[in-house]
């Protein structure tokens, strides 16, 4: 089992899935889905960019794109990548790390609390409490949204578990498999009805436990579109309450 201390090479960026360089797989990227990474803008060519390892170093390719290929703004053929290195490709960006895996999980969750909507940040930590074994924290720094828009960016694959204040409640669970939810069980409900309603939930603990696994699956429809429409139904009730 990995357990996230090693450190590797990583693409991260808000608007993407991370992914993990790996020198025994070149990394394909462009807008047709046969890519690696797919980024949906008319800026990027079909087969675009690749990244690939040659000579003991990771390297950003151009394959002849209409646009070009960016390292640190500078438009590029082929180039070495290290760590901090920036990339663009049409209106996407992102960020070579070199880190563990916890080191990526950490830094991801702190940028979204850091324009959460729900606390001004002061500590930079938001509270999260990272082991070997996953991560946990508290909905008053950080929303299930965010947590979950993480685990998928990250092909994370595991149980997030979350208990509300009131223990009578019962305990909301969210199987993940390479950062798609599989399975949710919120009371009564499954499926995505159950996601949907653990999303909606503004309070009590969460804990994110790694490699736990379910032969269940109740949820087929992509994890992302179910975020947005969770964020729908959360607006909407803003809206309402706003209202009143």
């Amino acid at each position: 089992m990995n357990t996230g201390f090693d450190s590797c090479f990583f693409l991260v960026s808000p608007d993407m899935k991370t992914i993990r360089l790996n020198p025994r797989q070149p990394i394909t990227i462009g807008r047709e889905k046969y890519n690696d990474l797919v980024l949906n803008d008319l800026l990027v060519s079909r087969q675009h960019a690749m990244i690939q390892w040659d000579t003991g170093h990771f390297f950003l390719k151009d394959l002849s794109s209409r646009n070009g290929t960016f390292l640190n703004n500078k438009r590029i053929d082929f180039s070495p990548l290290k760590d901090g290195d920036i990339i663009k490709i049409g209106g996407y960006e992102a960020i070579v790390r070199k880190a563990s895996e916890m080191d990526i999980e950490k830094m991801l969750l702190k940028e979204r609390g850091k324009i959460s909507s729900q606390v001004t940040v002061v500590d930079t930590d938001l509270g999260i409490r990272f082991s070997d074994k996953g991560f946990s924290g508290d909905l008053m720094t950080l929303t299930l949204t965010e947590v979950v828009q993480t685990l998928s960016q990250c092909l994370k694959t595991g149980l997030l578990l979350v208990e509300r204040e009131d223990k009578s409640t019962p305990t909301a669970n969210l199987y993940f498999k390479d950062g798609e939810i599989l399975h949710a069980v919120y009371g009564d409900l499954i499926g995505s009805q159950a996601v949907v309603a653990i999303l909606n939930l503004t309070q009590g603990q969460y804990e994110f436990k790694n490699d736990v696994f379910t032969d269940v699956r109740t949820v087929s429809e992509p994890t992302m579109g179910i975020l947005l429409e969770a964020c729908r139904q959360i607006d909407e009730a803003h809206h309402y309450d706003t209202d009143d």
